[in-house]
């Protein structure tokens, strides 16, 4: 569930091989549109990025962090 995964401020990292019609080891276009178009909706506080940007961005924030 992506919503609790965003209340509980965790990461959902997709890996496919192929998008496209259905098939061996291809991510149904028909499916993943739907999805990234919830995702893409600020309204839903998702963050969508590639994992270097947002390792990039949490190495920042734990660099300037005091401890």
């Amino acid at each position: 569930d992506f919503a609790a995964s965003a209340k509980s401020g965790r990461w959902v990292i997709f890996v496919t091989h192929e998008v496209g019609p259905p098939g061996f080891q291809t991510t149904d276009t028909a499916v993943l549109e739907p999805l990234l178009k919830y995702l893409n909706d600020p309204g839903n506080g998702i963050w969508v990025d590639t994992v270097k940007n947002i390792g990039t961005y949490i190495r920042q924030k734990r660099a300037s962090a005091p401890y």
